[in-house]
C-alpha cells in the first residue's frame, strides 16, 4: 500500500507533466489553478485535490495515462490525496484517526451507542397506548435534544475542519470573502458546474461513455437532504412558534 509521502510524489509528477502539456486547461478548475504554479508543495497538492471532482475527462483524453510508462492518472491521484486530507483537516484529530484506521469498529460502537439511547429513551416514554402519536414511543424533548446537539456538533465539525484547510491555503483568508467570490463558489457548488464534462453533456464515469447521470444523482442526493432539512425546520416552526404538533398532513407545509 502506498504511503501518503509516495502518494504526493507520483500525483507532483503527474501534475508537472500535465502543467508541460496543457491539452486539458479548459477541463476543469484543476487546470487553469495548477498553471499558476510551476513547483507544487503538499498544501498546493490539497488544493487542487480538493478542486478534482473525479469527472475523469482528462484520464480518457490524456495522452500519457496508463499503460503509457508516465503514468499519469490525475482522477485517480488527486482522489488518494484529497482522502488524506479528510483524515488531514478533520476536526476532533482523533476521531479522523480512529475512522481512518478501524472505520469499521468506530461505526459499530457509534451505532450501539444510538441503540442504546434510544433504547433508554424509550423506557421513559408514555405507558399507554401510542394511538398513532410517535412521540408517546420517543418524547419530542428527547429527539430534540439528541438531533439538535448532533446537527451542531456537525455544523462545528466542518467549521473548524474548513478552518484548518484555510489556514494551509491561503495566509491571507479575507481576500477569499469578496461577494464575486462568494457568488462564484456557491453557483459552482450548487449547479455542480465540474461535472458537466469538458463538452458540458456530462461526465465519463464510470468509463469512456459520456453520461449525465452522476451529476443528476448528486443533485438528487443534496437537494433531498436540502428539501429533508426544509421540512424538519417547518415542523420545528409549526411546533414551537404556531403551536401545531405532529403528526401533519402528507402535503402540510
Amino acid at each position: 500500500m502506498l504511503t501518503l509521502e509516495k502518494i504526493l510524489d507520483e500525483s507532483k509528477h503527474s501534475i508537472g507533466i500535465c502543467n508541460s502539456c496543457r491539452y486539458c486547461e479548459g477541463f476543469c478548475a484543476v487546470f487553469p489553478a495548477m498553471e499558476k504554479r510551476l513547483d507544487f508543495t503538499e498544501v498546493d497538492m490539497h488544493y487542487l485535490a480538493n478542486l478534482c471532482h473525479n469527472c475523469s475527462e482528462c484520464y480518457y483524453a490524456c495522452q500519457y495515462a496508463p499503460p503509457h510508462e508516465f503514468n499519469v492518472n490525475i482522477p485517480q491521484q488527486l482522489a488518494q490525496v484529497r482522502l488524506g486530507t479528510y483524515t488531514e483537516y478533520a476536526w476532533p484529530k482523533g476521531i479522523a484517526k480512529l475512522f481512518a484506521k478501524n472505520g469499521l469498529i468506530a461505526t459499530l460502537i457509534f451505532v450501539l451507542a444510538l441503540i442504546v439511547l434510544f433504547f433508554g429513551a424509550s423506557l421513559f416514554s408514555s405507558s399507554g397506548p401510542a394511538n398513532g402519536n410517535f412521540y408517546a414511543i420517543l418524547p419530542h424533548n428527547f429527539l430534540v435534544v439528541v438531533f439538535g446537539t448532533s446537527f451542531a456538533w456537525m455544523i462545528l465539525a466542518i467549521l473548524m475542519g474548513f478552518k484548518n484547510y484555510l489556514k494551509d491555503i491561503e495566509s491571507d483568508t479575507k481576500s477569499l470573502f469578496t461577494g464575486g467570490n462568494v457568488k462564484q463558489a456557491l453557483s459552482d457548488a450548487l449547479s455542480m458546474k465540474y461535472l458537466h464534462g469538458n463538452i458540458k453533456t456530462g461526465c465519463t464515469y464510470p468509463d469512456d461513455n459520456i453520461s449525465p447521470w452522476r451529476r443528476y444523482f448528486h443533485h438528487f442526493t443534496f437537494y433531498g437532504f436540502m428539501l429533508c432539512f426544509a421540512a424538519t425546520s417547518s415542523g420545528t416552526i409549526m411546533h414551537y412558534f404556531l403551536g401545531m404538533e405532529a403528526t401533519y398532513p402528507f402535503f402540510s407545509v
